[in-house]
């Protein structure tokens, strides 16, 4: 990132996004994915003073405004198609069909859509939905790979809306899973990656609490961090 914004500058932007209702795309924002540090502020990065306002304006809360994208087929796919051009993250994911994670469970399927048309083209995918069938916690789960540049905050964002917009009842069906399956938002990570770094800020680490997010070290012995 070239520029340096103030801090002001930055929640400015986030301040106008919530009071558009917009919640549902902030993890899309550029600004969510700034580098470096605000003008002027010398302890902390631009993702640990959003994180910290979207703390102090009860984020659990701001969240619960984004609406379940109603889908009418199954979120279950017949098949996937992975082209040669895609990002490495939907290769590794397509790799991690069937694979145990751990006390994730088993992966069941990558690449998730959510989106109930072609038109919604401001939907996404959930990278992959683990099952623990002892624990019945189906994990939706966010995957990053080592050199992807997005930061924490916007993986965090990200999964928390892609939860919200889901319909657990007909996801549960879908995959034919106990109607007593309890959804998860979770997210995994490679040591010694961007996410990994920014993991260690106070503001991060109450953040994923406040939202209720499982983050997770891939090393193909997958270990939580919290």
């Amino acid at each position: 990132m070239g520029k340096s914004y103030e801090e002001k500058e930055v929640i400015s932007r986030l301040e106008k996004d919530i009071a558009a209702d917009k919640i549902y795309l902030l993890f899309k924002k550029n600004y969510i994915n700034y580098s470096g540090k605000p003008t002027g502020n010398k302890n902390e990065y631009y993702f640990e003073v959003l994180a910290k306002y979207l703390l102090d304006h009860k984020v659990e809360e701001l969240y619960k405004s984004v609406k379940v994208l109603p889908r009418k087929q199954s979120y279950k796919m017949d098949d996937h198609f992975v082209n040669k051009n895609q990002k490495k993250e939907k290769w590794l994911a397509k790799l991690l069909l069937n694979f145990k994670l751990d006390s994730l469970g088993d992966v069941i399927d990558f690449e998730m859509p959510i989106k109930s048309s072609k038109l919604d083209k401001k939907v996404g995918e959930v990278d992959l939905l683990a099952y623990n069938k002892n624990e019945k916690i189906l994990s939706l789960v966010e995957l990053k790979l080592r050199d992807n540049p997005d930061t924490m905050l916007h993986t965090i964002l990200q999964i928390c809306t892609y939860y919200h917009q889901i319909d657990e009842k007909k996801l549960i069906q879908s995959f034919k899973l106990p109607s007593t399956t309890k959804i998860q938002k979770a997210i995994l990570i490679f040591k010694e990656s961007p996410q990994y770094e920014q993991f260690k800020s106070k503001y991060i680490k109450q953040l994923v609490k406040e939202l209720d997010i499982n983050v997770f070290i891939l090393d193909f012995q997958v270990s939580p961090l919290l």
